[in-house]
């Protein structure tokens, strides 16, 4: 490692991230804004993401990845994480994130969407071990912070190689690594293979973080005890609800009408002014509100009425009257787990 990048021991932020089992919000494109980091950060998300952002568009100085780059008075600690199609590009880009305000960074080489894979970036990457090293270690020569990978199991099924990949990612100086516990070519119905992260942790000496499928307190820990991961990310499960960073964290935790709707216009605030436009936090919100009405009886009328509202007093009113309809019936039933709405059975292996 390049002895102008602080070790391990050198670095405060890296110690308190290492201390005990950590829990972060993966980047999430089109969701992870600074509204919605907040909220999770204040409901436990350890670390969370500025979504992925294109080394290309960093270097190219592209007003809307600069935009997406802010950061929030509130966030108390914040990554970003890039992708490129070579060290040339990532090397650059990190020199740039480095007159910014970020605590650490991470590193995409696990992206399936085509527009990114046809581009040489995301999973792309893990088809070349070697271009994993090079590219690795162009951000950590040159970053000022810390600099995790994240990866899927490799391309498809036939050439799984996440050991291999995992190796190079360890040796170019990466402090840690995140792993999605399927390959590139596989869809979210294909179970997780907990059995790689397994074999990671016995290969690697770096911590392995652990992403795929986790909705609930059960599936951490199983993802634990198939494998005894140094931490989780957590994806899908975190949409329309942030209160996952809580209850992974508490099992005592139970949520209620009062704390949803206390959480959800706080949310749909901060999107207001996160925006600087009324319509515009509000459209942006609609989607955030469509997924936080899941699990909770009589939404079809909510849903309808909320596609025609582009007003923050409109929309205020409406949750509102949501909240007042769940409040006033004595059979309605509990809230359901996100899971339930998600998928019917485990997607484990």
């Amino acid at each position: 490692m390049d002895k102008n990048v602080p070790s391990l021991a050198e670095n405060e932020v890296e110690n308190k991230f290492l201390d005990t089992f950590k829990i972060l919000l993966a980047p999430l494109a089109g969701v992870s804004d600074m509204a919605f980091r907040v909220i999770c950060q204040n409901l436990g998300a350890d670390l969370t993401f500025v979504e992925m952002i294109s080394a290309k568009a960093l270097v190219m100085d592209s007003q809307k990845t600069l935009q997406m780059m802010e950061r929030h008075p509130r966030e108390d600690i914040l990554g970003i994480q890039i992708t490129g199609d070579g060290p040339e590009i990532i090397g650059k880009a990190t020199q740039l994130l480095n007159k910014h305000n970020f605590d650490h960074l991470d590193l995409n080489m696990g992206c399936p969407v085509k527009k990114v894979v046809k581009t040489g970036c995301g999973s792309a990457l893990i088809r070349d071990p070697d271009l994993v090293y090079k590219v690795t270690k162009a951000a950590v020569d040159e970053s000022k912070v810390p600099v995790s990978v994240k990866i899927r199991l490799g391309w498809d099924e036939n050439s799984k190689n996440f050991l291999e990949v995992g190796d190079a990612v360890e040796k170019a100086g990466a402090v840690w690594l995140t792993v999605h516990g399927r390959t590139r070519s596989a869809r979210y119905d294909v179970p997780v293979d907990l059995g790689a992260f397994d074999k990671l942790k016995k290969t690697l000496s770096i911590p392995v973080i652990g992403n795929g499928n986790i909705f609930n307190k059960s599936d951490l820990d199983l993802m634990i005890d198939r494998s005894n991961v140094d931490g989780a990310m957590v994806s899908r499960g975190a949409l329309g609800n942030p209160w996952i960073f809580t209850s992974l964290k508490n099992t005592q935790f139970k949520l209620d009408i009062e704390t949803w709707f206390s959480v959800v216009e706080e949310h749909l605030q901060l999107q207001k002014d996160v925006y600087k436009s009324e319509s515009a936090g509000v459209i942006c919100f609609r989607k955030h509100l469509l997924w936080y009405l899941k699990g909770w009886s009589q939404t079809r009328q909510t849903k309808e009425r909320l596609i025609q509202i582009t007003k923050y007093d409109e929309l205020l009113d409406l949750i509102k009257n949501f909240v007042d309809f769940q409040i006033s019936q004595p059979s309605s039933r509990a809230f359901r787990s996100i899971k339930e709405n998600i998928e019917s059975s485990r997607n484990f292996i």
